[in-house]
Formats: structure tokens, C-alpha cells, sequence
């Protein structure tokens, strides 16, 4: 047997298709998908073991037989695999199979009498046949039937918009393109060669692909893993038995037992380089095969290490939401989290919801009580057929609609539900299937378990930080007691005190009371001696001026009567003029007399308007020019404007006795919380000292009446140039 490219080819597709028809087998042949699908494998182990013994030249028939067992499986294949497509398409056209069939028996009868292929030898590992008249038949059949393949495979995927579906006919498109591009190389020079049968073996590893990554067939992941893990034995077994080979062709002179010693030693290296090479090659299987999976595995590993250690809630679901998009390439998913005062699964954690933050399900939704009552996860599609789910409201299913959930998984922790994790589509838009399924659930649970104990650490750090302000508050509660027995102690010490001190002040208020009743009484002898001394002076004054100028005014009238008697005309009218004078001055003396009294004007308009009153009724009818001048508006205290106006009105008293001014000028202003009083005039003036040591022109009311204010009184004169009196009060 001569070892080669056409040897290992034919080889490793049996070999594949052989461990296919056994993971087939293994299943229920009860399924109409299966039972076409291992008539087509076994047309494919048949044409490759066939091509396998063409080319390895075991001496065990002729290459003639072999090649008509080839043709046996190659144009029995298309056949079968239209029957498998037909299964696979839930379609029920078997005339054609059976036509199909029917034709496959008819070239196989024409082939064992020759006219498909004469005769048929290897020459320098190369195949040449000699063809028959009806060589066309088997080419046309074989065109014609995975032509139909193609086309049904091709409606099929139009027809529907499941994304695994349609993946499972992509990928047996696949293998009806390399199937038809396998055969057309027989019409090339590639005829000599089995490069149809490379092509079947390419095909053996798209539909193993298939089997793994969008469950064709439904095969189980233990079997798929187990087939895959048997191809780097299988490498390393035909490694070994070519090594061997090259081995034993290198080294025909060497004698029997140093074959046999050569022999060990190849076997000890394989056996300790197949180990590694073994070890490496099923690693790079689970990464290239089984990448998800592999992910999902470094995944749940790092998560079981973490997870232990992050016993903050918030943390800890962000952590595994993060790992989670990023591994599994899911678009988007969520933690809902049932609070224990509602019962109500709010939203903990998400990532690329773009909800507002407000997502949740209520105790009684029916998602949650199906969840409650199932240990499995729950597809958006099956809420469309479960009955559960028709009572859901219509602005919750429209939620679930903006959610664009796949899967909800629950979480469950002693024997509860107390969250689920919500799951949206792949990224690649693929459905997830039983693995995605198995890790998420894996996942469900280290997560709920993880959960419970961050709430369990939560609850614990709750009750101590609730021990410790007990603690605390026992605490402050001992210290305020104390605090307060303290503080009562000092309250009665200065209760005691404050009583002492009320004592010692009733005391000093009533010393104070019996002398402010002192105090009232001599002001009420004062006052009552001012009383008897202004009556006294209103009657002086009235004596010695009005009733003296009335007396003259009686004589003068009496002297004119008697001149108008005596015919004295002129004389009675000199005495008429003095009297008019005399009356006037009499009524200037009674004006004054009367202003000095407290004017009306004073209790009803205040201080501005009656000292204005007083200048324009006294000083101006007296042919005296006057000038008043206020700032202020706003009245002052009543006391304090009626001692206020008692100043003005005996300054002005004393301008118009004893000045002989022709203009006097009061001004009257407010500034920085005071009042400023001032009277001035151009008359002849005085001698200030001589007016205090006398204390005469009324210099001494005037100065009582500001000390009772708590003023200041300053009166300026120069004898001939007149006489000013400035006073100055606070307001209080």
C-alpha cells in the first residue's frame, strides 16, 4: 500500500462520515430528517471507502470494482440528500425520490454491463477510467436532483424569518455548493485525482459546524463534543501510522529486530508528543468550535470568584451584567430584583435598555407568577402561546415590546423567586440555543445565590448598624440623663439664685417705687407751684400791660369825649390816633399772652406748623419780618414737641420784648437721630454772662425744659449785633 494525498483523503472523510453516521444512529430513526439524513451519509461512507481502497491498492479486488461501489455512493447521494432536504423542509414530494430512485437503479444495472464505465486502473496515483455510451446519465441525474436541492433550500430560507432556521439552511446551502463544485471537478483534469471526495470532506466539516453552533438535527452537545475531541486522535493515529510508514520505506535494509527497535522508539516519541499535541489540539477545538461556550465557561469561572467577594447588591449586578454583554454578545439584559416591603420586581441594574429607570413588574404579573411556578427560563415567543399570558394588560405588553426581551430567567434562592434576569437578542441576531440556555441558567443561579448573600450581608450590616445606633442612642440617652440631673441641679440653684436676686429687686422696686412716689410728689408740688407762679405772671403781665394799656385806652377816650364837647375838633383826633395805638399794642400784649399757652395747632398739625402759626399771628402782624425754616415732617414725641415749643415761643418772646430786631429767623431740623431747635435775630443783643448770673429774659425755663429733654442749650449775642439760641435733643 502506498501512502499519500489520494490515500488520506478518501480516509479521513470515512472516518468522518463514519463517526456522523454513528451520532445519527444513536438517535431516533423514527424522524424522517434523520432516516434520509443517514441514507445520505452512508452513500458518503460508501463513495469514500471505495475511493479509499481505489487508491490504497490493497490487492482485494480490482480498481474496476471498486469504481462501480464509488458510482454505487457518488449517485446515490444526490438522491438521498433531496429526500433529506425534503424532510428537512417539512415537504412531502416523494415522487421525485422515488423517480429519483428509480433512475439510481436503472445506471447502476447499466454500469455492471458497462456502459457507464469500461475499465478503470491506477497508474502512479493517479485514476483513469474508460467510459460507456450512457456515461451522460449519471451526470444528469446527479445535476439534476441537487439542483432541486438548492432550489427548495434556496425558497425555503426566503420563506421564513427565524434566524436559527435560517442559519441551518445556510449551512446545508454550503454543503449543496461544495457538493455540486465537488462534482463538476470530474469534467476538469482534476478527473484523475479525488478532489470530489476532498470537497465531500470539507462538507462532513460544515455540517459537523452546523451540528455545533446552530443544533442540526438536534444533536446532543456530549456527542458533538465527543466527535470533535475525536479528530485530534484521529490526526495523531494517522500521524503515527505515517510516521511509521516513511519509517519502514526509509529503512527496508535494516533486519527484523532492529525494525522492531526502530519501531518502539517511533512509539515512545508519538505516545509523549501526542499527550501535549492532544491537549493543545482540544483547546484549540473548545476556542474555534466552541468559542461561546468557551467564553461562557471563562465567564461563569471568574464570576463564581468574584461574585463570592462583592457583597455590595448594586455592585455585584452591574459586575455581572458588564461580563455578561461582553462574553455572551448579548445586546441587551437586566436585573429585577423583588423588594421585600412590596413584593414588586423593580429594575437593579441594566444595560442597554434605555428605559428611564422605572421598569417593573408587579407580584401578581403573570410573568412572575409563571416564573414563580416553572424552573425554567421563559422565551418571549412562548408568551405568545401560553394561555397565562392572554390577560396581560396592554400598555404591559407594550412594555415587554420596548423591552425587546428574549429570555427571562429566574433567580431562585431558597426555594423563592427573588429576581429575574431579563435577556435580549444576540448581537449576531441568532437564537440562543441549549447551551446559551444552560450557561444563562448556570449563571441564574450563581447570581441568585450571590444575590441572597449580598442581602444577607446587607440585612447584616443593617441589624448591626441598627445595634450599633441602639448602642449609641443607650448611650446619648445615659449622657442626656446625666445631663439633665446636671442640669436640673443648676436650674433650681439658679431658681434659688433668681428668687434670692427677686427678692433683693422687689425690694429695690419698692425703694424705687417710694421714691419715684417722692418724685411725683414734689413734681406735683413743682408743678403746682409752676402752676401758681404762671398765674401769677399771666396776671402780671396782664396787670402791668393789657389792663394798664385798657386803663389809658378808658382815659384817652374819656380826654377825647370831652375835647368833642368842648369843640376842641383837632385835639380829639391826636386822642382818637393814640387810642387806636393804645388798643393795638394792647392787642399784641393779649396775642402774646395767648400763644404763651399751649395753641391747638400744637396738639393737632405738631411742632412745625405751630411754630409757623406762631410767627405768622405774633411776629409778622407786628411789622417784623420773619423767616422759618424746616427740614422735618414727622412728628416727635408730644412731650417733646411741647417743651420744644415753650423754648421757641420765650426766645421769641424775648426778641420781641427786649431786641428791637426787624427780622428774626427759626430754623428747625433733623440729622443722625437728633433735632436741632435755632432762633436768631438782628436786634441790639446782650451781654450772655450777665444773663446767666441774673438768669434773667427767661433764660431758666428755657434751660429747664432742655434738661428735661436731655438736651443741649447755647445761646450766642454780642451786644449790637444781635442774639442767637441754638438747642440740641436726641430723639429717642
Amino acid at each position: 500500500m502506498i501512502v499519500g494525498v489520494s490515500v488520506l483523503i478518501p480516509l479521513i472523510a470515512l472516518i468522518w462520515y463514519g463517526a456522523l453516521l454513528l451520532i445519527v444512529l444513536r438517535r431516533d430513526l423514527g424522524n424522517r430528517v434523520h432516516r434520509f439524513f443517514s441514507l445520505y451519509l452512508l452513500c458518503m461512507i460508501i463513495w469514500s471507502f471505495a475511493a479509499f481502497m481505489i487508491f490504497a491498492n490493497l490487492g482485494i479486488k480490482d480498481t474496476l470494482f471498486w469504481n462501480r461501489l464509488m458510482l454505487l455512493g457518488s449517485l446515490g447521494m444526490p438522491v438521498a440528500f433531496y429526500g433529506f432536504v425534503q424532510a428537512f423542509l417539512n415537504k412531502r414530494r416523494m415522487l421525485w425520490f422515488w423517480l429519483g430512485c428509480l433512475s439510481y437503479g436503472i445506471v447502476q444495472i447499466a454500469n455492471e454491463q458497462g456502459h457507464v464505465i469500461r475499465e478503470a486502473h491506477v497508474e502512479n496515483g493517479l485514476l483513469y477510467n474508460q467510459y460507456g455510451s450512457a456515461v451522460a446519465i449519471p451526470s444528469i441525474l446527479w445535476a439534476v436532483f441537487v439542483g432541486a436541492s438548492a432550489l427548495d433550500l434556496t425558497r425555503g430560507y426566503r420563506a421564513t424569518n427565524d434566524v436559527l432556521y435560517r442559519n441551518r439552511v445556510r449551512y446545508v446551502l454550503i454543503v449543496v455548493m461544495l457538493l455540486f463544485i465537488g462534482g463538476l471537478t470530474n469534467v476538469t483534469v482534476l478527473v484523475s485525482y479525488p478532489a470530489d471526495i476532498a470537497f465531500n470532506a470539507f462538507c462532513a466539516l460544515i455540517i459537523t459546524y452546523a451540528m455545533l453552533r446552530y443544533q442540526l438535527l438536534d444533536i446532543t452537545v456530549v456527542v458533538r463534543k465527543g466527535l470533535l475531541y475525536s479528530i485530534p486522535t484521529i490526526i495523531i493515529g494517522t500521524g503515527y501510522f505515517l510516521l511509521i510508514s516513511l519509517a519502514t520505506s526509509l529503512l527496508r535494509a535494516f533486519a527484523g529486530p532492529q525494525i522492531f527497535l526502530l519501531s518502539v522508539t517511533v512509539a515512545i516519541i508519538a505516545a509523549v508528543v501526542a499527550q501535549p499535541v492532544r491537549a493543545v489540539s482540544q483547546l484549540w477545538i473548545d476556542r474555534l468550535f466552541f468559542r461561546e461556550k468557551y467564553d461562557s465557561a471563562l465567564m461563569l469561572r471568574a464570576l463564581s470568584q468574584t461574585a463570592a467577594s462583592v457583597l455590595d447588591l448594586n455592585s455585584l449586578t452591574k459586575m455581572i451584567l458588564d461580563e455578561v454583554t461582553a462574553m455572551v454578545h448579548i445586546e441587551r439584559a437586566a436585573f429585577l430584583l423583588r423588594e421585600e416591603t412590596s413584593g414588586d420586581f423593580v429594575l437593579a441594574a441594566q444595560r442597554g435598555l434605555g428605559t428611564d429607570g422605572h421598569l417593573s413588574l408587579t407580584s401578581d404579573h403573570p410573568i412572575v407568577d409563571w416564573l414563580s411556578n416553572h424552573n425554567e427560563a421563559l422565551y418571549r415567543q412562548h408568551m405568545d402561546v401560553i394561555p397565562q399570558f392572554r390577560g396581560v394588560w396592554i400598555k404591559e405588553r407594550e412594555e415587554l415590546e420596548k423591552l425587546r426581551a428574549e429570555l427571562f430567567i429566574p433567580l431562585r434562592a431558597k426555594g423563592g423567586l427573588v429576581g429575574i434576569f431579563v435577556v435580549g437578542p444576540k448581537l449576531s441576531e441568532e437564537a440562543y440555543s441549549q447551551d446559551d440556555e444552560l450557561t444563562l441558567t448556570t449563571l441564574a443561579n450563581h447570581t441568585a445565590m450571590a444575590i441572597e448573600n449580598a442581602r444577607l450581608y446587607e440585612v447584616a450590616q443593617q441589624e448591626l448598624a441598627e445595634r450599633r445606633r441602639a448602642e449609641e442612642a443607650l448611650r446619648k440617652a445615659h449622657d442626656e440623663l446625666e445631663g439633665r440631673v446636671q442640669e436640673r441641679t443648676s436650674e433650681l440653684a439658679r431658681v434659688n439664685e433668681a428668687l434670692r436676686k427677686e427678692i433683693a429687686e422687689r425690694k429695690r422696686a419698692e425703694e424705687a417705687l417710694l421714691a419715684l412716689n417722692r418724685q411725683l410728689a414734689e413734681a406735683h408740688a413743682r408743678l403746682l407751684e409752676a402752676s401758681h407762679v404762671e398765674r401769677q405772671r399771666l396776671a402780671r403781665e396782664l396787670h402791668d400791660s393789657v389792663a394798664q394799656m385798657l386803663y389809658a385806652v378808658t382815659l384817652l377816650a374819656e380826654a377825647a369825649r370831652r375835647q368833642l364837647a368842648s369843640g376842641m375838633e383837632m385835639e380829639v383826633g391826636r386822642g382818637l390816633q393814640e387810642v387806636r395805638d393804645m388798643a393795638r399794642r394792647a392787642l399784641h400784649e393779649m396775642r402774646l399772652i395767648i400763644f404763651q399757652l399751649r395753641p391747638s395747632v400744637l396738639e393737632e398739625e405738631g411742632l412745625v406748623a405751630a411754630l409757623r402759626s406762631r410767627l405768622e399771628s405774633v411776629e409778622a402782624r407786628a411789622a417784623m419780618e420773619t423767616e422759618f425754616r424746616a427740614d422735618m415732617y414727622a412728628r416727635l414725641p408730644v412731650a417733646m414737641e411741647v417743651e420744644l415749643y415753650g423754648i421757641a415761643q420765650e426766645a421769641l418772646n424775648n426778641v420781641m420784648k427786649h431786641s428791637q430786631a426787624q427780622k428774626v429767623v427759626m430754623s428747625l431740623r433733623s440729622e443722625d437721630g437728633k433735632v436741632y431747635l435755632e432762633v436768631s435775630d438782628d436786634g441790639k443783643g446782650f451781654d450772655p454772662t450777665d444773663a446767666w448770673e441774673t438768669r434773667g429774659l427767661g433764660l431758666r425755663g428755657m434751660q429747664e425744659r432742655v434738661a428735661r429733654l436731655g438736651g443741649v442749650l447755647k445761646i450766642d449775642s454780642v451786644p449790637g449785633k444781635g442774639t442767637s439760641v441754638r438747642v440740641e435733643v436726641g430723639v429717642p
